[in-house]
């Protein structure tokens, strides 16, 4: 019995599509997470019904949504994002539609 499922070879690094099935068919919707299957690097990109698949037949070390720095060959792999050393951190600040005036940007308008 595997503990992990097979994978079928390296892809593009810019190819950010679900990965599940084979190298020739695989299933190509946007991927959404991000797995580590093992300590020692194996990881894929999935899709949310790839990723529910998983989660009810395969071990894995971790995952977390598929962010910016994912795909980059220098990044390290966290519980809940892919990191480059040295690199600024990436902030995604919102404001929410009923904010106070100050806190919406100048541009904004109501």
């Amino acid at each position: 019995m595997r503990l992990t499922p097979q994978f079928n070879g390296e892809r593009s690094g810019h190819d950010r599509t679900c990965g599940y099935g084979t190298s020739e068919n695989h299933c190509g919707k946007p991927a959404t997470w991000h797995v580590l299957w093992t300590v020692d690097g194996t990881n894929s990109l999935d899709c949310d019904e790839h990723m529910a698949d998983a989660e009810k037949q395969w071990v894995f070390y971790g995952r977390h949504r598929l962010g910016p720095h994912c795909l980059h060959p220098e990044a390290l792999f966290y519980e809940d994002r892919c990191e480059v050393p040295g690199q600024p951190r990436q902030v995604v600040l919102a404001v929410r539609e009923d904010a106070p005036p100050w806190l919406l940007p100048e541009e904004s308008s109501r």
